[in-house]
């Protein structure tokens, strides 16, 4: 019975004269041998030789050998673009190419950042993602953070304390829809009860919209499209769910203490 190997192009074809199968199958003679293995495969399958089952995997070898031939010449996994939008902020499902990329890639990109100490959070039903690097006790072995935290002012603390609860209100009080909207002018009236000063709310107010901005960069709010005729008072945005995962119960109740020693950092 003719002896065969599994080419680079992954073609059987016959073992020349005086190579042998644990010579092959070791790495000299006709391959290298590869400088690591991937993640959930052996060496049999590497190789294309049969598994001790006796089931050619074919199809599972060529793979693995293009998916080790691009890591070892450095290319680009197909990935990339993703985890370096999730490394620039919240990915949301209306970014169709990137977030069905995710879906698509999201064993290798969870791998992949696992190996460097960052937790990918997904939510497919609320339809966001990002980032999360947990922090360590050891000092000694506390990693440089790669997922940076923000300084907020007081102001955009508040803000988020805000929106946070009307979310939270609005989830005990509403069944008929998953999407919670508020005005511009609902967030201020809310907003403008925590300042007793007049001269504190006029310099709220004076740098408002600015304060708004930041919230929507976070990626906490959406502005809704503006309608015809619409005021700037009524200008609507949706408060993104997002929230509710990046200040969970525990974190709302921190900010809340926080903020009533008046700290002016979280």
């Amino acid at each position: 019975m003719a002896r065969i190997r599994l080419n680079h192009r992954g073609h059987r074809e016959p073992l020349p004269d005086g190579v042998r199968l644990p010579d092959l199958i070791a790495g000299r003679g006709l391959q290298p041998r590869p400088k690591h293995l991937l993640p959930g495969f052996d060496k049999t399958l590497r190789t294309g030789l049969q598994t001790p089952s006796g089931t050619w995997h074919k199809k599972k070898a060529q793979r693995i050998f293009q998916m080790e031939n691009e890591i070892s010449q450095n290319k680009i996994m197909p990935y990339t673009p993703v985890v370096i939008k999730l490394l620039q902020g919240t990915v949301f499902d209306e970014e169709k190419k990137t977030w069905n990329e995710l879906l698509l890639y999201q064993k290798p990109v969870r791998d992949y950042l696992g190996q460097i100490g960052i937790h990918l959070h997904l939510d497919e039903s609320d339809g966001f993602a990002f980032l999360t690097q947990p922090d360590t006790d050891d000092k000694e072995s506390r990693m440089p953070r790669l997922v940076r935290r923000m300084p907020l002012s007081y102001e955009v603390t508040q803000l988020l304390v805000i929106l946070r609860e009307c979310l939270e209100e609005f989830d005990v009080t509403t069944t008929d829809s998953s999407k919670c909207f508020i005005t511009r002018q609902e967030i201020v009236e809310k907003i403008e009860l925590l300042f007793k000063e007049k001269a504190d709310k006029v310099k709220l107010l004076s740098k408002f919209d600015a304060y708004i901005n930041q919230v929507i960069t976070f990626g906490f709010l959406k502005a809704v499209e503006i309608r015809e005729a619409e005021e700037d008072h009524d200008r609507r945005y949706e408060i993104r769910r997002v929230i509710k995962a990046k200040i969970n119960n525990e974190k709302l109740e921190e900010i809340k203490e926080k903020l009533g020693q008046n700290d002016e950092y979280l």
